[in-house]
Order: C-alpha cells, then sequence, then structure tokens
C-alpha cells in the first residue's frame, strides 16, 4: 500500500512466488512512484520467468488501475577484455528453441547507472546480417568489438526475430 491510495499485488505465473516487489512514492518526481522488482531463481539460459504486477485503487482490490505482464529471461555472459581502438572478439553460442527462426543481431551499451541503453557502432558481428538459427542446436556467430574509450564498458547483444520482431537472446 502505498500513501497516494494505490496498492500492488504480484501474480506469478509458474512455479513458487519468486518474486519480491517494493512500491515507494517517488522521492525525486512528485506524483510518480518507484517499483523495484526482484526475480528470483531464473534457470540457465534460455530460460524465461513470467508474471503480473497488478496495480489497484482500493484496499480490498476491487478496482484495477493498472496491470504489468513481466518478462524476465536468463542472460548469458562473455567477458571480453582488449585495448582500445583494437578489436577484441569472442565466439557465442546459442542454443535454438523449437522453431526455425531468423535472427540479426543487434549491440548496445549500457550507460553507466544501468538506466538506458544506447546502440553502437563499436561491434561488427559474424554474419553481418541476418541469419539462420537451427532449432534444438548450437548456433555460433561472433561478435567483434572495437571500444573507443578507455575503461570499463558494457556491450548487450541481442538476438532478434526478423519476422516477429521477437527478443530470441
Amino acid at each position: 500500500p502505498g500513501q497516494s491510495g494505490l496498492y500492488v499485488h504480484c501474480v506469478p505465473t509458474g512455479r513458487g512466488s519468486d518474486v519480491s516487489l517494493s512500491w515507494r512514492p517517488s522521492e525525486s518526481i512528485p506524483g510518480a512512484h518507484e517499483v523495484r522488482i526482484k526475480y528470483a531463481r531464473v534457470g540457465a539460459f534460455p530460460s524465461v520467468g513470467e508474471f503480473y504486477v497488478l496495480v489497484f485503487k482500493d484496499r480490498f482490490c476491487a478496482s484495477l488501475a493498472e496491470l504489468w505482464y513481466c518478462v524476465v529471461h536468463s542472460r548469458l555472459r562473455a567477458d571480453v577484455n582488449g585495448v582500445t581502438g583494437q578489436a577484441a572478439g569472442v565466439e557465442l553460442v546459442v542454443r535454438g528453441d523449437r522453431v526455425p527462426r531468423i535472427v540479426r543481431a543487434y549491440a548496445g551499451l549500457a550507460t553507466s547507472d544501468g538506466s538506458k541503453e544506447q546502440t553502437t557502432k563499436d561491434a561488427a558481428f559474424d554474419p553481418p546480417s541476418a541469419f539462420r538459427l537451427v532449432p534444438h542446436a548450437h548456433n555460433k556467430f561472433a561478435i567483434h568489438f572495437r571500444p573507443r574509450h578507455p575503461g570499463n564498458s558494457r556491450l548487450h547483444v541481442h538476438l532478434v526475430d526478423v519476422d516477429t520482431q521477437d527478443l530470441v537472446a
């Protein structure tokens, strides 16, 4: 329950209650709320967890204000070390799901506070365009990252289905 009269309830769709949710009025933006969601025990890649967040206008949970459908994807992680201005490459392996897909890889640099992601031209992929993701097989593709500035960078790589625009990995 919040001071604004909004009440939040979380409904997991899978096994057990793996969701922890905190809700409070924002200190920096008047009238806004801060929502912190923690999802525990998501399985190994490519596991997906799903849950609903229901926001009610009354404490009896009779008047629904908003309904959020949340999907949590597990991620793969690969660490790459390199020198500023020189390309460092790594081969990534992604297991295909149940259906054959045509996917394209995209890269984005995370900001220092982790709140946003901006696209980057510092990364190149092999294959450079869309490629077929074979179902139930280990599919390889490579990324070549050429940092332009010294320091640590966090690069997020996404595989997106070309036809449906769904996030695959």
